[in-house]
C-alpha cells in the first residue's frame, strides 16, 4: 500500500510541476510563481 501511495504522490507532484512550468509560459504571473518556487526550495 505505502509503495503504491508513494508512487502516486511522486506522479502527482511531477504533474503539478509540469503544470506550473506550462502556467509560467502561459500566465503572466511568472514573477509570483518564481517567488513561490524559491520559497519552497
Amino acid at each position: 500500500m505505502s509503495i503504491k501511495e508513494n508512487i502516486k504522490v511522486v506522479i502527482n507532484s511531477l504533474a503539478i510541476i509540469n503544470l506550473l512550468k506550462l502556467s509560467v509560459k502561459d500566465i503572466p504571473y511568472t514573477k509570483y510563481l518564481a517567488f513561490d518556487t524559491r520559497n519552497i526550495k
